[in-house]
């Protein structure tokens, strides 16, 4: 049985070829759904695709992963493209200490008590080339500047239940342009028992 992707074969191969059934996969971390693609072309017709390329079947748009090309005989390489979509990563509950912060002494002085709870760890996927205009927040502390307690961060909404543990953070998920926002809440101080 003939492998219908031979059809784009170009009989000399400069054209980039499609020599392998397309290989599908759930990511195991993210549950992403994931596609290989592997292709033949001549040396000299080689191109690295840039970061932001897009696959034409839309469930399988980004761009993830572009290892180095396999020569394979004469001056035949062979390569593989890995599509992405965009994860969605499940909540996990993480093992964690957090420093609960109490106003003492009349409202002039900053206490911490370490309580041992399990947080929550989520993650937030954004596909971009420009990172640093994803908005991150972070996590609302008192400070004491010259006898004054001011606060910085976000401010948590008025009743909620969970605060910011600490500052949100984002990292490049594989090769790609898709970037994974990390928010770690606890409890708020109104549902914990704090003892000294």
């Amino acid at each position: 049985m003939s492998d219908p992707a031979n059809a784009l074969y170009d009989g000399n191969h400069e054209t980039p070829f499609l020599c392998k059934p397309p290989l599908p996969w759930i990511d195991a971390e993210t549950r992403a759904n994931m596609l290989q693609l592997t292709y033949r072309v001549r040396v000299p017709f080689y191109k690295r695709f840039p970061r932001s390329a897009r696959n034409a079947l839309a469930r399988f748009s980004y761009l993830v992963e572009q290892p180095k090309p396999r020569p394979v005989g004469g001056d035949l390489l062979e390569y593989d493209l890995v599509f992405s979509t965009l994860p969605v990563r499940p909540d996990e509950p993480l093992p964690w200490v957090m420093n609960y912060q109490v106003i003492t002494a009349g409202g002039t002085e900053i206490a911490e008590i370490a309580v041992p709870l399990t947080a929550r760890a989520s993650w937030k996927y954004y596909y971009t080339s420009e990172p640093f205009k994803i908005q991150l927040k972070k996590a609302w502390k008192a400070v004491l500047i010259g006898g004054a307690i001011l606060y910085t961060g976000t401010k948590p909404k008025d009743g909620a239940t969970t605060w910011l543990a600490e500052d949100e953070s984002f990292e490049r998920w594989k090769d790609s342009d898709i970037w994974a926002v990390r928010t770690v809440t606890v409890p708020s101080p109104e549902t914990v028992t704090l003892t000294s």
